[in-house]
């Protein structure tokens, strides 16, 4: 097994309520092998059965309910990740859509999108209103 302190970071090193999970999901999926988990999107796209599956192939975990659970198990923990928020960042990003651009959740609780033009950015107040501006920006140009 992983050593704890190496595993948890350095001069965070305690036991918590899920640790006798992590090598369980490590083993089958390997999410500790690669660069760090930078979002909370990341990690459940990185948990989700067709990623799993392009990974490892057909002997990957393929219910999705499971690794549903697994991803909130590793969010729960910060097991391998670095998120923005924990670096005392301003936004977290909540969804990748799937040309790669991003929904955000600001400090201010508000919810911020990039459906197109890289210096435009749609603010808006919930995250309904955030999908429906990635999808429809021309509804939210000023």
């Amino acid at each position: 097994m992983m050593d704890t302190q190496k595993r948890i970071g350095e001069g965070q090193a305690q036991i918590g309520p899920d640790d006798h999970r992590y090598q369980e999901i490590s083993d089958a999926t390997g999410f500790d092998y690669g660069a760090t988990f930078q979002t909370e999107a990341q990690v459940r796209h990185y948990f989700t059965a067709a990623e799993q599956r392009g990974m490892v192939g057909d002997a990957a975990v393929q219910d999705q309910d499971v690794l549903d659970g697994w991803a909130e198990i590793v969010i729960r923990n910060r097991w391998h990740c670095e998120f923005l928020s924990d670096q005392g960042g301003q936004c977290v990003v909540v969804e990748i859509q799937p040309n790669g651009r991003e929904i955000r959740r600001r400090a201010d609780g508000k919810y911020e999108t990039q459906p197109e033009n890289d210096n435009y950015w749609i603010v808006v107040g919930t995250i309904e209103a955030a999908r429906d501006a990635y999808r429809h920006p021309e509804k939210y140009r000023d």
